[in-house]
């Protein structure tokens, strides 16, 4: 299946990599610093020719509903994955409501192996009942674009797990966001989300010495470590015993799944699993007060 990319930084050649590690061709990609000479208008045009199926949109996340709305015209059928935040604006993701069924927005620990497992024991119940949780996402690697907000750019995956989790909507938030260089840009940030009878504390920067990435839940079967890079769930039981539930055996590239299960909603009209619903909401919780 031939495939296209918009924006080749880090992201956009991830994608390269991984279209062609399973399978398919990516014979287009838009990215005006990279091949200037080249238009949105020469590569939709090209996409349309190669009979593109499927466009990984993976610019600066200001541009994402532009370009977007701009292919989605211009190209029949045409399926997206939008990497995330779907935009830097509520009302402006918005306008891609209507195209919620062609779009897997780019949320990737939904396709964590951890944080699947994870939310499947949830729902059996393995845990008992959850009183809060705390998730860490932090390196010293600011955002490659022209985010100024590490709540934007890195607490929104964090976010959208616990969201999907819990399986609610935040009743009460507090956010708390410094910027070390009193630059405008907004390096650490810290979030308290109140679902109901569970509380989340989320902490996000780009101050770290050292990569760290994981979600802890306190509940009354113990305590419940996730880490997000290893795939790693550990569990500490009321008695202070320790357990691994899931080993770093078995890791799989997030990417990878995620990929697979775009070209699965275009092949076979799957539902996305990200929508865009789903990415809205996300930006509603950063940017309202409740």
């Amino acid at each position: 299946m031939n495939m296209g990319i918009v924006g080749l930084g880090v992201m956009g050649s991830n994608h390269k990599r991984v279209y062609e590690k399973i399978g398919h061709s990516v014979t287009d990609i838009y990215d005006p610093f990279v091949f200037p000479a080249k238009s949105l208008e020469d590569f939709i045009k090209q996409c349309r020719k190669n009979k593109v199926k499927g466009i990984s949109i993976c610019n600066p996340s200001n541009k994402h509903v532009e370009i977007s709305l701009k292919i989605l015209s211009e190209i029949p059928n045409i399926y997206l994955l939008i990497e995330k935040p779907i935009a830097i604006e509520v009302e402006e993701s918005k306008k891609l409501i209507p195209y919620t069924d062609r779009i897997l927005v780019g949320h990737i620990e939904q396709f964590n192996r951890a944080v699947i497992e994870f939310r499947q024991w949830v729902d059996e119940g393995k845990f008992g009942k959850i009183f809060s949780i705390r998730t860490k996402r932090a390196n010293n690697i600011p955002s490659r674009e022209q985010i100024k907000d590490v709540a934007t750019d890195l607490l929104v995956h964090d976010i959208e797990v616990v969201n999907s989790i819990v399986g609610k909507t935040p009743t009460f938030k507090k956010f708390i966001k410094q910027s070390t260089n009193n630059n405008k840009v907004y390096d650490h940030a810290h979030a308290i989300l109140q679902y109901e009878d569970v509380i989340c504390y989320c902490e996000a920067n780009w101050v770290s010495p050292i990569k760290e990435r994981y979600l802890k839940v306190y509940s009354t079967n113990g305590l419940i470590e996730l880490n997000y890079s290893r795939q790693t769930i550990n569990l500490t039981d009321t008695q202070g015993n320790s357990k691994e539930l899931l080993s770093n055996d078995g890791y799989e590239e997030p990417l990878v799944k995620e990929l697979q299960h775009f070209t699965d909603i275009i092949l076979n009209c799957v539902r996305p699993q990200v929508t865009v619903e789903t990415g809205i909401r996300v930006l509603e919780i950063l940017n309202e007060d409740i």
